[in-house]
């Protein structure tokens, strides 16, 4: 069994982060609690050993959860790593010839007569917008399975992205669970008196 160890410092730093936001929670301030992703972002990365791109890539899957809070006006934080990592890759992969072989995996045999599929059932939907909606959806899921392919490993596979998604599912859901049982941030977390957390809708 591999099990996911985080260092005595990043646990260090993350507590450090995530007791001062709950405080926040219980003060006339709890606004500025809405600052505990980034600040957490922030945590992990400089306490994190892998100082490379892979960080940013973990970055981009930890805010999946808090649609509702990752854009900055016009600015859409995941799109701006997204193409951080994409200039990183084009360049270890038409310069230094790197990670060619990476995007040979078998589970493309899978997944694109799937997405033609798709392609062909969009075509023929009457529902034109939401048809294509739900399209542009498994194009951008197939761009992140083929960053994935580059980029992480093995071990990143077992131990560090299943630790990235428990911290963001675990927070979102700790915001739904605040906004709707404490009371606590119901117009930033609830939606219908139900639970939103950092998403854009409460479904």
């Amino acid at each position: 069994m591999i099990k996911a160890r985080m260092n005595f410092q990043s646990t260090l730093i993350l507590l450090l982060v995530i007791f001062p936001t709950l405080i926040l929670f219980l003060t006339p301030y709890y606004v500025a609690a809405l600052l505990v992703s980034p600040l957490i972002l922030i945590a992990i990365v400089l306490s994190s050993n892998r100082n490379d791109i892979n960080v940013f890539f973990y970055m981009i899957i930890f805010l999946i959860p808090f649609g509702e809070y990752r854009k900055i006006g016009p600015l859409n934080i995941p799109w701006l790593l997204a193409l951080a990592v994409l200039g990183q890759v084009f360049f270890d992969f038409f310069i230094r010839r790197q990670w060619i072989g990476h995007l040979r995996a078998k589970i493309w045999y899978y997944l694109l007569p799937m997405l033609f599929v798709n392609f062909i059932s969009a075509t023929l939907s009457p529902y034109k917008e939401t048809a294509a909606d739900g399209l542009k959806n498994w194009v951008a899921s197939y761009f992140f399975i083929s960053l994935m392919l580059v980029l992480v490993t093995k071990r990143g596979v077992f131990k560090d992205l299943p630790a990235w998604i428990i911290a963001s599912v675990s927070l979102g859901s700790l915001f739904a669970i605040m906004g709707v049982y404490l009371n606590i941030g119901t117009e930033f977390f609830t939606k219908e008196e139900r639970g939103m957390g950092g998403l854009s809708d409460p479904n």
